[in-house]
């Protein structure tokens, strides 16, 4: 993402009992991950930063009649059920991690090098200064029969950006696009109110849509995903589970999964046991200490990074030496290495430090006397703190709570912690102005590799997740958008120093990942966090 990418980059119930795979042979037991987390079955890798985005040299490969066929069927837990399938809302974990698999992009990176290469675009070229072009893949077909054109493409992007539809979550990431064009079937351009050296990149999160079934069928589109991928949606029985069915007219490389379900369980022990018994074959976010039980584990460092968000435009938190203290207060370094098992690093910026705009002079600073006195200070001491947090977005998520909590009542505060469900978390993380909520916490990902994936939402002053207003940081942001190369790594770090000096986020640790996998399966997982069904293979 530089100049433009990033290498582009407690026992709970009984689950429902679910169809057994085939009984697994015994496989070597991973050690529990380190920081990065690194179970025997994998090592983590951080993508190295690419000058420019590249025009693809090589294709996908089209299947022949002779290739493999998909056989058999898979079934995946994971850690909460989705909201709905609107292309809006697939930056939603829990949305993209199955929709994916059905919905496509422009764009796609390269699992080993995290290099950006084409999808349904072939080729793009930046034609104007404000304009970029993209080719797109000819014979691409929807699952509903339909050709894939280019103006199922401009209409997905131009629904996006529509500022007449401020609740769309995604418009983050096209913070200045003006319009897509339709050129002719297959040429699409993208023109923006300001150049903008990373448009490419930013179609890695852009789902293409069937405008047809966009436009006859807006009551299906929350609860079935319609796209040109290498699954098909089959059925989704809410509380229960989602069918995928693999694709036959696949325009790419056959999958090696006829038929998929996902189930999904909040208790990472749980999701454990599933895998362990047979239920599933894959158990998302499992913990290290249940890696070292199950037959095979994987694990990769991830651009997760778990933060507190904070209403800095209003007392009590609009008093910065509050939320210094508060962050003062807090042993990342022990939240890494004892609440999460070692599968987390401490952080100190929003991003991990291969994104551009990643200052490595900037580190988390525990001093709980210094914490003490800004309280005083502040005439904060007894002071009322409403903690929110999401309980099973991740594992150990509720213990990291209490531990700030305990952190938090050590100087001399009084917080209180309110575990609220997937909704509502989502709710709490979108809410801006009057509605930001005092101190919540949540979990960013910037998979872009580039500042801007979280600046343009948490910092600038409207963004879709900003409880920040400040003319000076947003003027900075600005100025470093239409930037690259070093001017842009060196503009943005002036805003990571501005956040980590004003504190209107506290970012706590950068997160690891671990998945438990039946011992006939080989993945390793991605570190944007993509579960894509397709980059599995089983064991010869």
């Amino acid at each position: 993402m530089l100049a433009i990418l990033l290498a582009s980059c407690q026992a709970a119930a009984t689950p429902t009992s679910t169809p057994l795979p085939p009984t697994p042979t015994k496989a070597a037991v991973p050690a529990a991950p380190t920081t990065p987390p690194a179970p025997a079955a994998a090592t983590a890798t951080a993508p190295a930063p690419a000058a420019a985005p590249a025009t693809p040299t090589k294709p996908p490969v089209t299947p022949t009649s002779s290739a493999a066929q998909p056989t058999g069927k898979v079934i995946v837990v994971i850690t909460g059920e989705p909201d709905n399938f609107e292309s809006e809302n697939f930056n939603s974990k829990q949305i993209f991690q199955i929709g994916y698999n059905v919905v496509e992009r422009l764009v796609e990176r390269d699992p080993k090098t995290f290099g950006l290469k084409g999808l349904l675009a072939e080729k793009w070229e930046q034609v104007k200064p404000d304009t970029w072009r993209f080719t797109l893949r000819k014979n691409v077909k929807f699952h509903n029969g339909e050709t894939l054109k280019a103006a199922d493409a401009a209409a997905t992007l131009n629904r996006l950006v529509d500022p007449a539809r401020p609740e769309v979550r995604v418009k983050r990431y096209f913070p200045d696009v003006k319009e897509a064009i339709a050129v002719d079937d297959n040429t699409l351009d993208i023109v923006n109110k300001a150049p903008d050296p990373i448009m490419p990149l930013r179609m890695f999160f852009m789902p293409v849509d069937s405008a047809k079934f966009v436009k006859e069928n807006p009551e299906e589109r929350p609860t079935k995903a319609l796209g040109t991928g290498p699954y098909k949606f089959v059925e989704w029985v809410r509380g229960q589970f989602i069918r995928l069915t693999a694709n036959e007219n696949y325009w790419g490389t056959p999958n090696i999964f006829k038929d998929v379900t996902f189930v999904w369980r909040k208790e990472p022990a749980v999701r454990a046991a599933m895998l362990m018994t047979g239920e599933v074959q894959v158990a998302q976010e499992i913990t290290p200490s249940d890696a070292k039980k199950v037959k095979k584990a994987v694990s990769e460092a991830t651009v997760e990074t778990p933060m507190i968000r904070f209403d800095s435009d209003r007392p009590p938190f609009k008093d910065v030496r509050i939320r210094k203290a508060m962050s003062l207060a807090l042993d990342r370094k022990t939240f890494a290495e004892t609440v999460m098992e070692g599968n987390a690093q401490p952080a100190s910026q929003m991003f991990a430090p291969f994104t551009i705009g990643y200052d490595p002079n900037l580190k988390p600073v525990y001093d709980v006397e210094g914490a003490k006195k800004l309280v005083k200070e502040a005439g904060a001491e007894g002071l009322a703190v409403p903690f929110d947090v999401y309980k099973g977005r991740y594992a150990r998520e509720t213990e990291l709570a209490e531990a700030i909590v305990g952190a938090w009542t050590t100087i001399g505060l009084k917080p209180s912690l309110t575990t609220v469900d997937v909704a509502k978390s989502r709710d709490l993380s979108y809410a801006i102005g009057e509605a930001c909520p005092a101190a919540h916490s949540i979990e960013h990902g910037n998979e872009f590799g580039d500042a801007a994936g979280s600046f343009d939402s948490y910092i600038v002053t409207g963004g879709r997740q900003s409880c920040v207003t400040d003319a000076a940081v947003t003027k900075l942001i600005k100025e470093g958008s239409t930037l690259s190369g070093e001017a842009r790594a060196k503009k943005y770090q002036e805003v990571s120093r501005w956040v980590y000096e004003n504190v209107p986020v506290i970012p706590l640790i950068h997160r690891g990942q671990i998945y438990g996998l039946d011992p006939t399966l080989d993945w390793k997982p991605r570190i944007d966090g993509l579960f894509l069904l397709k980059e599995f293979s089983r064991v010869k």
